[in-house]
C-alpha cells in the first residue's frame, strides 16, 4: 500500500517533454512509481482528472529566510505551488556573521525584516539552519550567503575598500558558510554596502564559492541606464572566479531604456557562446519593489540609518540630493561607486508608490504615488520623498518601470528562470505589510495563467521546465524538480484551465485560484485548496560534489 496515489492526471514531469497521462505513487518522501495505478491501494488517493501533476515549483529568488522564523508555513508561497525557495538573495542573509559586529549586521538586515525582532542566537549558517529546523518550516530552503551581511560583519559601514586582512576575513566567513551547506553567494550591488564593492573584492570572494562548486548571483548595480555595463560586470565576476553566474530579476527599468532587453539577452548569449555559464531569473510584473530610500544617490546612503536621517534633516544636503536626482549626476563620488540606478529620473514620481511604512501618519498614503501624496499634502514631491524616508528609513515602495515587450522577451529566453523576489507576507500573520507587491502571492500562477494559457508566450511544458528541473539543476539540487521514480515527492497539482493570480497592486493580499494540491517531501500540505497545517519543508544543505 502506498502513502499517496494521484490518479487520472496529466503528468508534466519537469524535463520539458510533452505531458503524458499517468498516475503517481508516493511512499515516505519519494515518488516510487509513475504509470497506471488506478487500482492500487493507498492511504490517500487524489483524483487528478482534468488537472496537471507537476513537480513542486522552485522560487529561484526569494527572501523568505528573513521571515521563516516568524512565519514558518510560507502560506503565500505554498498556495502558488512553490515547494522550494532559494533564499539569501540581494546580498542579504541572516548568517554567516561575526558576532563582534552583530549590532552593525542587525542594523543592515533590519531594513529587510519588516519590523520583526529576531533572537540572533546564531552566527554560523549551520546554527541558523538548526534554528529553522527547530521551528519547522513549510517549504524547502536552499541558502545563499549574502555578500552585504559578510561585508558588514567584517567592515561595518566603512566606505573604503577592504584591506588585505579584511578581505581575508570575508573570505573566511564565505568559506564557513559554504562548508555549512550554502549553494553560493549573492550580491546586492544596488544597496549599501554592496554598492561600494569593486570587482576585485567580488571576484576574490566568488573564488571561494567556486572551490565548493557554488553559484554567484547578483542584484546588479543598475537595471536601467547602465544595465548593459552591469551585466558585463556580473559576467566578468563569474569569468574571473570560474563559477556559474546568475543575474537576479532581470529587467529593463525606465521608459528611456525600453527595448534594451534585446541587448541584455544578447550579452548573456555572447557570454554563453564563450563557454561561460550565465543565466537569469524574472518575476512576471511590470514593477519592482524595494526600500524607498534607494531612490537617493549612493553617497546619501552611507553610514547606516542615523547618517541618512542626519542628511535628510539638513536643508543644504537635501538640495544636493535633489540636484543629483534631477541632473542624474553624483555630487559626491568615491572609488566605490560603479553606477547609480536613478529611479526617480527613470520612472518619475507618478510611478513610485508608497506601499508600507511604520509611521502612523503616513500609513494613510499607502498605495498612493508620491505625486498623489504631494498633491494631497500640498508639498513638493522631493520633500514628500525625503520626509517619508526621514520618518521611516525602512519605508517600502513599488516602482512601475517596464513595458510588456521587454518582459515577454525576457520570459521567453531559455536561460531565464522564475521567482517571486519576496518574503512571506501572509495577511493577518506574524509578518505582514500594507500593500506588498502582488508577486508575493501570484508570480507562478500568473505565468501559467496569463502567459501560458492566455498569451501563449510559453508552452505549459516550457514554463514548468523553467519552474522545476532547470531551476533545481541551477542550484545543484539532485532528485528534485522532476517527476520520476526515486525523486523526492515535491508536487503541485493544478487545473491548467483555471490557474490564475488574483493579487493586484491595489489589493495584493489574495491567493491564486486553480491549485488544488501541494505536496512537500511526501506530505500533503495543501488539500483541495486548503492548508493542512503540516510543515514538511527541509533545509537543503549543499555539499561539495
Amino acid at each position: 500500500m502506498y502513502d499517496v496515489v494521484i490518479i487520472n492526471g496529466r503528468v508534466v514531469d519537469g524535463t520539458g517533454s510533452p505531458s503524458v497521462k499517468a498516475d503517481v505513487a508516493i511512499e515516505n518522501e519519494r515518488i516510487v512509481k509513475v504509470g497506471k495505478l488506478d487500482h492500487e491501494s493507498a492511504d490517500f488517493k487524489i483524483d487528478g482528472f482534468g488537472r496537471v501533476i507537476a513537480p513542486g515549483f522552485i522560487d529561484m529568488h526569494s527572501h523568505s529566510d528573513l521571515t521563516l522564523l516568524a512565519s514558518p508555513f510560507s502560506y503565500c508561497k505554498v498556495f502558488q505551488g512553490i515547494t522550494t525557495e532559494v533564499v539569501g538573495n540581494c546580498g542579504v542573509s541572516l548568517a554567516p556573521l561575526d558576532r563582534r559586529r552583530l549590532q552593525d549586521v542587525q542594523t543592515f538586515v533590519s531594513s529587510f525584516l519588516l519590523g520583526q525582532s529576531l533572537p540572533w542566537d546564531w552566527s554560523s549558517l549551520e546554527e541558523f539552519f538548526q534554528a529553522l529546523e527547530r521551528t519547522k518550516i513549510g517549504v524547502n530552503i536552499v541558502q545563499l550567503i549574502g555578500h552585504g551581511t559578510v561585508r558588514t560583519s567584517v567592515m561595518g559601514f566603512q566606505s573604503a575598500q577592504p584591506s588585505d586582512k579584511e578581505l581575508e576575513d570575508m573570505k573566511n566567513l564565505v568559506m564557513r558558510g559554504m562548508r555549512d551547506g550554502a549553494a553560493g553567494m549573492s550580491t546586492g550591488l544596488k544597496y549599501m554596502p554592496g554598492s561600494l564593492a569593486d570587482i576585485k573584492e567580488l571576484a576574490e570572494l566568488a573564488k571561494v564559492v567556486s572551490k565548493f562548486q557554488g553559484i554567484y548571483t547578483s542584484h546588479m548595480r543598475d537595471e536601467g541606464d547602465t544595465l548593459l555595463e552591469s551585466i558585463t560586470e556580473t559576467v566578468n565576476v563569474g569569468e574571473r572566479a570560474h563559477l556559474p553566474t546568475h543575474v537576479s530579476h532581470l529587467k529593463v527599468i525606465g521608459r528611456r531604456n525600453w527595448g534594451r532587453s534585446l541587448q541584455a539577452l544578447n550579452l548573456i548569449e555572447e557570454a554563453r557562446r564563450r563557454g561561460l555559464d550565465v543565466t537569469a531569473d524574472q518575476y512576471p510584473y511590470p514593477a519592482g519593489s524595494t526600500l524607498l530610500r534607494t531612490t537617493l544617490p549612493p553617497w546619501a546612503l552611507e553610514g547606516g540609518t542615523e547618517a541618512i536621517m542626519q542628511r535628510l534633516r539638513d536643508k543644504s544636503t537635501r538640495a544636493r540630493i535633489k540636484h543629483d536626482i534631477e541632473n542624474d549626476t553624483l555630487s559626491s563620488v568615491s572609488d566605490g561607486y560603479r553606477g547609480w540606478e536613478n529611479i526617480v529620473a527613470s520612472c518619475g514620481f507618478e510611478n513610485i508608490v508608497l506601499t508600507h511604512t511604520t509611521h502612523e501618519s503616513d500609513r494613510q498614503f499607502e498605495g498612493r504615488s508620491l505625486i498623489e501624496i504631494a498633491r494631497a499634502t500640498e508639498k513638493d514631491s522631493y520633500d514628500v520623498l525625503f520626509d517619508i524616508i526621514l520618518r521611516d528609513t525602512n519605508a517600502l515602495m513599488i516602482d512601475f518601470y517596464a513595458q510588456d515587450e521587454d518582459l515577454e522577451r525576457i520570459m521567453k529566453h531559455p536561460e531565464v528562470l522564475f521567482c517571486t523576489d519576496m518574503e512571506d507576507v501572509t495577511p493577518g500573520g506574524s509578518v505582514t505589510i500594507g500593500r506588498p507587491h502582488p508577486r508575493a502571492y501570484g508570480s507562478f500562477p500568473r505565468i501559467l495563467g496569463r502567459y501560458v494559457r492566455e498569451k501563449e508566450v510559453l508552452t505549459l511544458e516550457q514554463a514548468i521546465h523553467k519552474m522545476t528541473l532547470k531551476a533545481a539543476k541551477r542550484v545543484g539540487l539532485a532528485d528534485r524538480g522532476i517527476i520520476s521514480e526515486g525523486a523526492f515527492a515535491d508536487l503541485t497539482v493544478f487545473d491548467p484551465e483555471r490557474i490564475l493570480d488574483t493579487a493586484t497592486f491595489e489589493s495584493p493580499h489574495q491567493y491564486p485560484v486553480g491549485i488544488s494540491y501541494v505536496i512537500v517531501n511526501g506530505e500533503l500540505i495543501v488539500d483541495n485548496g486548503r492548508h493542512t497545517g503540516i510543515a514538511a519543508g527541509k533545509v537543503l544543505r549543499m555539499r561539495p560534489k
